[in-house]
């Protein structure tokens, strides 16, 4: 499948999701949604997004807006790596078939995927007491962001150039409001 762009409409999709319950994308679609490919549990760059993630997720819920991480880790291993489970969805995806689907690239090399914003990711990471879990997935998977509006048409779309190539997650809530406010979607930067 081509990447997708913005105004696109994505296809409806079944998924498992870290209770290991099976579902369909569009029945969790109760409103505007942020989408994000992340590569796995264990990666401590990602538990940062995850642990901000949650942090904003009162404001997004006051907002109306449903959020869904994609991970290429199974349900048992969310289990044993975060017992407490997330607040928001986790689509679990441990044969990328989504990233597939989505046509989320992996990166060519470790060194194309380092960026400048890492260190600082890894530095916060060290202050919450993050450590590295269990690997799985690829190692070289990249990161996307979708923002979709309740019949599934994107509004925005971003396809990580590196593992922080994406917006700052405070900015998520006023993005969808925005794009919300607007209905005209946001282009991609190039």
């Amino acid at each position: 499948m081509p990447r997708l762009r913005v105004g696109d409409t994505i296809e409806n999709f079944f998924y498992e999701n870290a209770r290991g319950e099976k579902k369909l994308f569009f029945d969790f679609l109760t409103g505007p949604a942020i989408l994000w490919f992340m590569r796995y549990v264990g990666c401590t760059a990602c538990q940062v997004d995850l642990h901000d993630l949650e942090q904003l997720l009162p404001e997004l819920q006051r907002r109306n807006i449903v959020t869904a991480v994609v991970l290429q880790s199974t349900p048992e291993s969310i289990a044993r790596q975060r017992p407490e489970g997330f607040p928001f969805e986790v689509i679990c995806d441990p044969d990328r078939v989504l990233y597939r689907k989505f046509d989320i690239p992996c990166a060519k090399s470790r060194m194309t995927m380092l960026s400048v914003g890492l260190p600082k990711k890894l530095s916060r990471a060290k202050s919450l007491g993050l450590q590295h879990g269990e690997y799985e997935g690829s190692e070289l998977q990249l990161p996307a962001l979708f923002l979709i509006n309740d019949e599934g048409k994107l509004l925005y779309t971003r396809y990580a150039k590196t593992l922080t190539d994406l917006p700052d997650i405070e900015d998520l809530p006023d993005m969808m409001r925005m794009l919300n406010k607007k209905k005209t979607p946001l282009t991609e930067p190039r």
